[in-house]
């Protein structure tokens, strides 16, 4: 019997727990720690979301953090442990001076490509894209070339996989034309590559840093300090963090009401419209409940502490925001499915385009010909080599589907804090997707579609 209870203990045992992931660059990263989590003991449900960078995980029991995180990093990844708001500051921050370098040097040097090409040859510019072309390719891509790397140790591919070998076989091909090899350079395609990535990556990290921002603008409504009342009947104020269960607070009149609790002394008017959306304050006596954040209007209360930290309300709105925005929605998880195949895929025809274009290369000479004569960006070169390389990175470039990976779980990110500025707080992801079909809505009381502040908008009194 006894057996018997505990596995009915260990049945009913669920723990959610959210883990920051480190080092992911596309939706193929994302899916690889996903089945990483997955596979571990204990862990009955596992999402990663690219957009938050965040695993969200449903536990059937107590896991240890370093079983999770041993995981992750044998999948090639990390977890940090840094805050939200330092996280995607420094990430930002690092995007962007990676930005700024790759631009500084890119658009100059596609200025001068471009004066080469149409006659105004210049016999260093083979040397300027080799030092060029290797301070964008392996500085301000050197996140790429990281990511790459760790998904070619663990044996798969990702989106940073083709950048690589574009930008790299680009760059290579200046350094063999600069040491007098018959192969045309094509340094200044792959520092162009590289920035064009670089400029995804900074907008993705710009919106993220928005949506981080929106979602943690909930803190400004409540209180940095609480004013407790101690058993001898001192008063005095202490950071909202030093606030305990327990607690008497005191809040006077005109202030926000700094954690969630129950009125023991006192009679006031509460604003509690930032939560209900009622724009009528609400009498507040004691045995009545009072949010943390909800302001104190008229009287003087004594108020016992409830629920502080994560477990308040505030707190617990803002799990929600950030539950929705790394939860996965059915699109993105059929973009997942696609992207997990289409790297592979296109790497494999590169490949094979080139050695096609470089054995039959006599043999489709004339055809090449007659097609620049209506296509002016086809290559101009006798040599095989040269043009199996252009049909190995023009392949690359333009099927490289960065934008199928990034571009739902960005969306989603962008919708939940779009909502939140709205006052409208989505606990279910999916339900982004499914409000397409939504034909009728019913409000409950007409609270929840005020602006939480009546105005008088006519009246019949006398001027005087």
């Amino acid at each position: 019997m006894a057996e018997g209870r505990r596995f009915s203990d260990a049945k009913d045992f669920e723990q959610k727990r959210s883990l920051r992931i480190t080092g992911m660059t596309c939706a193929t990263c994302a899916r690889n720690v996903e089945r990483a989590l997955q596979k571990t003991e204990g862990v009955r449900f596992a999402a990663v979301n690219l957009a938050t960078d965040t695993a969200f995980l449903v536990l059937d029991e107590d896991v240890p953090q370093t079983r999770l995180k041993e995981a992750v990093e044998k999948a090639g990844y990390g977890v940090t442990t840094e805050s939200v708001d330092d996280f995607e500051k420094r990430r930002y921050i690092e995007a962007r001076q990676n930005l700024l370098v790759a631009l500084s040097i890119t658009v100059p040097l596609s200025v001068l490509m471009i004066l080469h090409m149409v006659g105004a040859h210049m016999p260093w510019f083979v040397l300027l894209e080799v030092i060029a072309g290797g301070i964008v390719v392996f500085y301000a891509g050197r996140k790429t070339i990281k990511g790459a790397w760790i998904a070619l140790v663990h044996w798969h591919t990702n989106m940073d996989t083709l950048i690589f070998f574009g930008s790299v076989a680009s760059w290579v091909t200046a350094v063999l034309n600069f040491l007098g090899l018959p192969v045309a350079s094509f340094g200044s395609i792959g520092a162009i590559i590289v920035t064009l990535h670089i400029t995804g990556r900074y907008v993705e990290s710009r919106l993220r840093d928005r949506a981080a921002k929106e979602v943690k603008s909930l803190l400004k409504i409540q209180a940095r300090e609480a004013r407790i009342r101690t058993e001898e009947g001192e008063e005095f104020n202490v950071p909202i963090e030093a606030v305990k269960e327990g607690f008497t607070v005191i809040v006077k009149p005109g202030e926000r009401i700094p954690v969630d609790g129950t009125v023991t002394e006192g009679r006031s008017s509460v604003d509690e419209s930032m939560i209900t959306g009622e724009p009528i304050p609400l009498e507040k006596t004691p045995g009545n409940e009072v949010t943390g954040g909800s302001l104190n209007l008229t009287g003087l209360l004594v108020v016992k502490a409830t629920k502080t930290g994560e477990d308040s309300f505030l707190s617990q709105m803002i799990s929600l925001v950030q539950e929705a925005q790394g939860a996965k929605i059915p699109i993105q998880a059929l973009a997942d499915r696609i992207t997990l195949f289409f790297v592979p895929t296109i790497l494999v025809l590169a490949v094979s385009a080139a050695v096609f274009w470089y054995l039959r290369y006599d043999l489709m000479l004339p055809f090449i010909n007659a097609a620049r004569s209506w296509l002016p960006w086809v290559l101009e070169t006798e040599g095989a080599v040269s043009f199996a390389v252009f049909v190995f990175v023009a392949t690359l470039v333009i099927a490289c589907p960065c934008a199928l990976g990034l571009a739902t779980p960005m969306a989603l990110v962008a919708g939940t804090g779009a909502a939140y500025k709205q006052g409208l707080i989505i606990r279910n992801a999916e339900a982004i997707q499914t409000s397409r079909d939504i034909g009728v809505v019913v409000v409950d009381k007409t609270g929840t579609v005020t602006v939480g502040s009546p105005k008088v908008v006519r009246h019949d009194l006398q001027p005087e």
